[in-house]
């Protein structure tokens, strides 16, 4: 179940270089992508994530983080990945059906402040070759705080821990390069994702 996808979305794939080496000993076909460690990756932007905590380069923590909790638990209530998507404009979707997507997925993770649900992402896979990342959302009133990117760090981090070689996303147009500061880039080599929809 996707919570939030569109058909303008676009196909994005991130690999790491140990999967590259996974790759060439299967001898997978699988197009090489932009490579980014994600250490680099947050070196080039001005802040690093340490132990959950939002710290900018200079030393001083961002105060308007320091209410952000993070969790990785599966049990978050629907109603309030609900109210989440609806606040960004996604369409709705029926409470048991979220359950079953939150307990079917990979990896969730949710940003909270003071109780509300302002960050969420989680990702779909087989724990060994795929992944695929979902419902990327922060709730406007708390953009632009770094908050998402947190959320994709966590995410990526729990994804990492699996060494998956290969992780997807479908993105909202504009959205790619808030997503190539992970290491993913856009149609490699051509490929393209396919949407199959019933109804």
């Amino acid at each position: 179940m996707s919570l939030g996808i569109r058909k303008s979305k676009r196909f994005i794939v991130r690999t790491t270089a140990k999967s590259l080496d996974r790759q060439k000993l299967m001898s997978v076909n699988v197009p090489r992508v932009t490579l980014v460690d994600n250490i680099k990756m947050m070196e080039r932007s001005d802040a690093l994530v340490l132990s959950g905590i939002w710290k900018r380069q200079d030393g001083s923590k961002d105060d308007s983080l320091k209410s952000i909790r993070f969790s990785h638990d599966k049990g978050i209530s629907p109603q309030d990945v609900q109210d989440l998507c609806a606040s960004v404009g996604w369409s709705r979707r029926e409470p048991v059906l979220i359950a079953r997507a939150l307990n079917n997925s990979l990896a969730v993770v949710s940003a909270w402040e003071e109780g509300l649900l302002v960050g969420f992402a989680r990702a779909t896979g087989d724990q060994v070759f795929n992944a695929t990342v979902w419902d990327v959302a922060v709730r406007p009133s708390h953009q632009r705080r770094g908050i998402g990117r947190l959320v994709m760090n966590e995410l990526l981090k729990e994804l990492d821990s699996y060494e998956i070689p290969l992780v997807t996303l479908y993105a909202d147009p504009g959205t790619d390069t808030f997503y190539r500061r992970f290491g993913f880039s856009t149609d490699p080599s051509g490929v393209r994702g396919m949407f199959r929809e019933k109804g």
